[in-house]
């Protein structure tokens, strides 16, 4: 069966994924969705996704300390908070 592939603002691909979750963590992202907040669950969880490894690009600021990152990933890292517009 063929996919039509999605992509995301900014060119990225979208890939769909499997994720188990508590109930409540999934009660909490429906009720942003019912209230307006997000359009859609899975915005939600690419939002938080995208707010977590901004977060976590820290650790990766200094390339020299990390040599087994392949430069292109480093690049996507740098900019992932850019490309998700997360503040």
């Amino acid at each position: 069966m063929l996919r039509k592939a999605i992509y995301f603002e900014g060119g990225f691909k979208i890939k769909v994924i499997t994720i188990n979750i508590p109930n409540i963590f999934l009660d909490l992202i429906q009720t942003q969705v019912d209230l307006g907040f997000m359009p859609s669950r899975s915005e939600a969880i690419r939002q938080a996704l995208g707010h977590f490894l901004k977060n976590e690009k820290q650790m990766y600021q200094d390339f020299e300390k990390y040599p087994k990152i392949k430069e292109t990933e480093h690049m996507l890292l740098m900019h992932i908070g850019d490309e998700y517009n997360c503040a």
